[in-house]
């Protein structure tokens, strides 16, 4: 049994291409020059793909700040491997992101305990033809919700594709898989790890990445030692 005070750090290995994104607005300006000096290098960039990709970023960054994340990560690339496109269609910015977020009971305004029972009933509930409508857009399960199960226990396993209504102008959708889990065994708090991609055209090779990094997942107590010598990718926690 490992209570929710028994928990301090998560940990996530990412893929060597993937960054982390900063959330504070300060550092998130940076990193967004920093972005814009890399992809200027690439030959077949233009400032029109580079707004859009600009426009996307800060989108993402506030919606995460707004749903309470306390880390995330990007892939971010340009779709022109060794500067030679494929074809006219590599040339559109490949982007996922992918994020972690912990809610208490009052931060999900229940007295519930966040068990998996509890928790694969609150996401398996959406009506009949599987679409839900959302203030901001639809959201459709593209499968039905599953129990799955990672290193650091059994999660509820989310595969949703969400339509945003746009305020005006073309808004895109995007494919988001997610893995809830309760962290401890008392119910008092869950962990959502999410990962989202606006190519949707190729969100199943994402969805495959996407599980790949769920697995290294790690919840750390404090007589745990942090080693990730098993590996060579780059590690990023929180």
């Amino acid at each position: 049994m490992t209570a929710l005070a028994e928990i301090d750090t998560f940990g996530l290995i990412l893929p060597t291409a993937w960054t982390g994104l900063p959330l504070e607005p300060d550092a998130f300006d940076a990193f967004c020059a920093e972005l814009r000096e890399r992809w200027r290098s690439e030959p077949d960039w233009d400032r029109t793909t580079e707004r859009k990709a600009e426009l996307l970023l800060r989108r993402v960054r506030s919606e995460l700040t707004r749903r309470g994340a306390t880390f995330a990560g990007l892939f971010c690339d340009a779709g022109v491997p060794d500067g030679k496109p494929l074809t006219e269609e590599n040339l559109e910015p490949m982007m996922a992101v992918c994020t972690f977020a912990a809610y208490s009971q009052a931060d999900l305004d229940t007295d519930l305990p966040l068990t998996l029972p509890m928790l694969f009933a609150a996401f398996a509930k959406n009506p009949s033809d599987g679409q839900s409508s959302q203030r901001h857009g639809t959201m459709t399960n593209l499968q039905p919700p599953e129990v799955a199960t990672l290193p650091v226990g059994r999660v509820v396993r989310l595969r949703r594709l969400y339509r945003p209504k746009g305020f005006g102008v073309k808004t895109d959708p995007y494919y988001a898989e997610s893995f809830i889990m309760p962290l401890g065994d008392d119910g008092l708090a869950a962990g959502v790890l999410q990962f989202a991609t606006v190519n949707i055209d190729i969100a199943h090779q994402f969805s495959d990445l996407f599980e790949a990094i769920a697995k290294t997942m790690t919840l750390f107590t404090p007589d745990q030692p942090t080693d990730f010598s098993h590996t060579s990718v780059e590690t990023e926690g929180s």
